[in-house]
């Protein structure tokens, strides 16, 4: 977006492939701790709550020839690996995350 992007335009960043909340947050905890249970409509939504919400990444593809390579799953793998190990980098010193 930096180097091809229109300036001051928003781009949304998604995988371009719609899928339900219910899949990510699933893939989530299974990533991050596969022994916490996840439980769907325990509380009721909220009065003018979003309840379908898709990434269209038509622009930014458009503007910048962006085309995702990393599968949800191990970006989220990836992402954890990166901050346990800041974590543990820093958890020995005063400087915080």
């Amino acid at each position: 977006m930096a180097q091809k992007g229109v300036s001051g335009k928003t781009y949304v960043l998604g995988s371009g492939k719609p899928r339900k909340l219910r899949e990510y947050i699933k893939d989530i905890g299974q990533i991050l701790n596969p022994r916490v249970k996840i439980s769907y409509g325990a509380r009721c939504l909220n009065k003018n709550q979003v309840t379908h919400l898709e990434a269209d990444i038509s622009e930014l593809v458009a503007d910048t020839g962006f085309c995702p390579e990393v599968a949800f799953d191990s970006g989220i793998e990836k992402t954890s690996l990166w901050i346990r190990g800041r974590y543990e980098e820093n958890k020995h010193s005063n400087t915080m995350l």
